[in-house]
């Protein structure tokens, strides 16, 4: 179960590159990505391992795992099973559903328990890492994206920034959008670090 893990992570992380909406990957430039790619407890392989984690977590909230035909999503409503994107889009329907917003806030808990260990894990670099959302929303011209707030919030507030500002869930799957993409960029950007995480991983198959 564990190797299988590990090797849908090895498949994610070598197709990088083939974004949803076939959006181009980006290098960002921010001169101390390149001093610290490589480096050990910074942007190393046991990074791109944690990033990678976080990334397929968020891959599945937002659109789902194929079961077939038919994708099963990881929400309620109407005893179905529905990913963000198929709710958001059941929300464009029926505004102001009570279940629907019962299924959101359950969501959006589902989302802060996933992600605390990522969040917990950039604090030491957390500065570096504004630096690069910055960056990106910048040459990604998304100068209004939720993680902006979401990552500048004070540590420990995150989760307090992130409930007022998603109060739908077309607001939701955007910002899911934007984080998969920016972790994607990331990890694009760091040569060495995915270097080493392929290595590590051909060692735990032998």
């Amino acid at each position: 179960m564990i190797i299988k893990k590990i090797f849908f992570l090895l498949m994610l992380l070598i197709n990088i590159k083939s974004v949803a909406d076939n959006t181009q990957l980006i290098m960002l430039n921010n001169p101390f990505i390149h001093l610290l790619d490589g480096v050990t407890f910074m942007l190393d392989g046991v990074a791109i391992h944690q990033m990678l984690i976080t990334l397929r977590k968020v891959i599945h909230m937002q659109a789902g795992q194929k079961d077939g035909t038919k994708t099963i999503g990881n929400y309620s409503f109407n005893n179905e099973k529905y990913s963000i994107k198929q709710l958001a889009e059941i929300e464009a329907l029926y505004p102001n559903d009570p279940q629907l917003i019962a299924t959101l806030e359950f969501a959006k808990h589902d989302f802060i328990k996933t992600t605390e260990p990522f969040i917990k894990g950039i604090e030491p670099a957390k500065k570096l890492l504004l630096s690069l959302i910055d960056e990106f929303c910048q040459k990604r011209n998304r100068p209004d994206s939720v993680i902006l707030s979401w990552t500048h919030a004070q540590c420990g507030s995150e989760a307090k920034v992130f409930n007022h500002e998603i109060q739908d869930f077309a607001k939701f799957n955007i910002f899911l959008s934007d984080l998969t993409l920016f972790l994607k960029d990331l990890i694009h950007s760091c040569p060495k670090a995915r270097e080493q995480y392929k290595e590590w991983y051909q060692k735990k198959t032998v």
